[in-house]
């Protein structure tokens, strides 16, 4: 169950005491601290350990799907360490591997980057072409 950005974009208030409703635009930039979003360190563990697809648009659902094929070559997924600056480390069993999400103010996935594994995996046997594809410049 999600909450839609529809439900960010405005906020109906009660005006007392009249109890009439008033609906106040907020402006993108005050939903960026806002407490109801969760923090991007939960919703990054949220897009590794989801065993379903998320709702995210395409050009990132087929980025993440990749990311997700990390544990072939790196074990078990352990958690995402705060790098700052948008920049996180999605930590595995044999390394971990930079990671770049950035947000839009209601909390949605507005990109995803990469970096080559900082412990190179031993056997990239495992890995789909697609994995291959993505860490080509890290396949040593």
């Amino acid at each position: 169950m999600g909450i839609s950005s529809s439900l960010f974009a405005s906020l109906l208030v009660v005006t007392a005491p009249s109890l009439t409703l008033e609906t106040v635009t907020v402006e993108p930039q005050l939903l960026a601290g806002n407490p109801l979003l969760p923090a991007p360190e939960v919703m990054i563990d949220t897009v590794f350990r989801s065993r379903r697809s998320l709702p995210l648009p395409p050009r990132i659902q087929q980025r993440v799907r990749v990311l997700k094929e990390l544990p072939s070559i790196l074990g078990t997924y352990q958690g995402v360490q705060t790098l700052g600056n948008g920049n996180y480390t999605a930590n595995f069993e044999r390394g971990s591997v930079p990671v770049a999400f950035t947000f839009h103010a209601d909390g949605r996935v507005k990109t995803v980057g990469v970096s080559c594994p900082e412990t190179n995996p031993q056997n990239w046997q495992g890995a789909s072409q697609t994995l291959k594809q993505m860490f080509a410049a890290c396949i040593k």
